[in-house]
């Protein structure tokens, strides 16, 4: 699914649930006070997109339950134009265990296209015990707990049990998938589900090693279709046979399937969703030596991300824009890494020098006013360079700002021809006829006007 689409018509909002400053010393529960909300894109992609946020308690109220519903109307992208959205329904998302200062993220993908707007928050029920699932920091269900209603649920830290917990209760009619790593696209790593208690998670490998849990009821029922009947379906769980895993799956009810009691299977590892590069690019990619170009990047699903020449990166973050300044033709290299997972790209910035330039002087012996000499400043190759010097004075001449390059003086004037056994007179290269032209240098071509006889 593109991930365009899961942007759900709705780019990025936060709304502000209390316009009140921040307060631990309230006693009054009052959830439009007390709670902040705000709502991004979804970072995982789903089939028609998902309600996506966070929601923080700023007060010293605790909330074991909190109600968000939201209004789903129809997406921009699917009106005719000047058509008005339509209210397609409501989309209630739980979160759960939000003490004084807590922060928890809620994820919920929507049932079909529609973008979204807040409607209400509220403080909502316990679940009963037979709709939560609870793990605890010790075996045995000991020590501090914590609640999962239906949903997934990422831990972040161990205010949130992440890596905490010892035992687990999963009561009659739920599944709990728990995952040992997690990321913005769900959990990876070593996966187990867990259909009952478990009063030591040592016994399967998972002591202190959740970090994501996927909570849902173990029955499903798809409704009744015209003529075609209502159908009840039943979470079968891992299982080996014959050596060979099979994953949990979904069959038709079966009362065998139902009363077994399996012991769990762990999953062989999930692998974490590869890292993104989305853009990587430098402007401009050619540039004068001493300018500046700009790396510019933009990332997903990174646990680090790394910029600059290959044998010389640098921690950066997940995207923004960084000024490089190199005197020669560099390569830098963008490495994302995620779980184990890496990529890179590349972009080479050119770097051009700028041309140098140097000075030319001619100076030419037994000059005379008669010969009327004149100078040109040839190529190499002898293709004219259109430059005229400047005369200093009787045979000298000077050409300033001359591009650096290989080039060549030819002197030209009025000089006497031979008669007879007398020879004519010419001028003769004193120095290299061709020279090299280097930055900053100063190049004298000297002639002398001499007797053709030698």
């Amino acid at each position: 699914m593109n991930a365009r689409r899961v942007c759900l018509c709705v780019t990025m909002f936060a709304l502000l649930v209390s316009l009140e400053s921040y307060s631990y010393a309230q006693t009054t529960k009052n959830p439009q006070q007390d709670l902040y909300l705000s709502m991004s894109k979804a970072p995982a992609p789903t089939e028609y997109g998902a309600v996506y946020g966070s929601l923080k308690n700023t007060s010293a109220n605790n909330y074991p339950c909190v109600l968000l519903q939201f209004d789903l109307y129809t997406r921009y992208d699917l009106r005719k134009p000047g058509e008005e959205a339509k209210h397609l329904g409501i989309l209630s998302v739980e979160v759960r265990n939000l003490q004084p200062g807590v922060q928890r993220l809620f994820f919920r993908p929507l049932p079909y296209p529609a973008g979204i707007g807040a409607r209400s928050t509220t403080e909502c029920s316990e679940q009963p015990n037979n709709q939560t699932v609870v793990i605890y920091e010790n075996p045995n269900f000991q020590g501090r707990s914590m609640t999962f209603g239906i949903g997934r649920h990422r831990l972040f830290n161990t205010e949130d049990f992440n890596d905490v917990a010892a035992s687990i209760k999963v009561p009659k009619g739920l599944v709990a998938i728990v995952y040992e790593h997690a990321d913005e696209a769900g959990g990876y790593g070593s996966w187990i589900d867990f259909l009952e208690d478990h009063a030591d998670l040592r016994t399967h490998g998972f002591d202190k090693k959740i970090s994501y849990l996927d909570v849902f009821s173990r029955e499903k029922v798809k409704p009744a279709n015209g003529s075609t009947p209502s159908e009840t379906f039943i979470y079968a769980r891992n299982k080996e046979v014959n050596g060979i895993f099979v994953p949990g799956n979904w069959i038709e009810l079966s009362p065998t399937e139902l009363n077994a009691n399996s012991n769990p299977v762990a999953g062989p590892p999930v692998k974490p969703t590869p890292p993104e590069i989305l853009t990587f690019r430098a402007t401009p990619m050619r540039i004068n030596k001493g300018s500046v170009a700009t790396l510019q990047w933009n990332t997903k699903n990174t646990d680090a991300v790394l910029l600059g020449e290959p044998n010389a990166p640098r921690a950066v973050g997940s995207s923004g824009s960084l000024q490089v300044n190199p005197s020669l033709t560099t390569t830098y290299r963008l490495q994302v890494k995620h779980g184990g997972l890496s990529t890179y790209q590349d972009v080479k910035i050119e770097v051009i020098a700028p041309p140098g330039f140097c000075t030319i002087s001619v100076q030419i012996d037994r000059d005379q006013i008669t010969y009327q000499t004149y100078i040109e400043l040839l190529h190499a190759n002898g293709s004219s360079t259109l430059k005229v010097p400047q005369k200093l004075g009787l045979g000298k001449y000077i050409f300033r700002t001359v591009r650096e390059g290989r080039y060549k003086v030819k002197v030209n004037g009025k000089y006497p021809k031979g008669v007879g056994r007398e020879g004519g007179l010419a001028p003769y290269p004193v120095s290299n006829e061709i020279f090299d032209c280097q930055p900053n240098g100063n190049v004298l071509a000297h002639y002398e006007i001499r007797s053709t006889e030698g």
